[in-house]
């Protein structure tokens, strides 16, 4: 998407499209690395608002890919394998 294009959604636009671009590349749930993310891909956009990390925290519990949703819910970390044997997904 282009800058132009980012400039002109409103919030609710612009949170929409974090969490796609979050589901897309994932990143750890802390206020540092959302706040990371955020920046990275909003780089350069002239925008009136910058949502929070604790914004776009919630917006990720609301809406997003239905996988990612799951897991959480569900209470398995999404970064060990299923087989159980405690080895980190890479």
């Amino acid at each position: 998407m282009s800058l132009r294009a980012l400039e002109s959604l409103s919030r609710a636009e612009l949170l929409s499209f974090l969490v796609s671009r979050y589901d897309s590349d994932p990143v750890a749930r802390s206020n540092a690395a959302l706040s990371r993310f955020i920046d990275e891909i909003l780089e350069g956009a002239d925008l009136d608002w910058r949502p929070s990390p604790r914004r776009l925290r919630r917006a990720l519990q609301r809406g997003g890919d239905p996988k990612r949703n799951m897991t959480s819910v569900s209470g398995n970390d999404s970064r060990v394998s299923s087989a159980g044997n405690g080895e980190a997904l890479p």
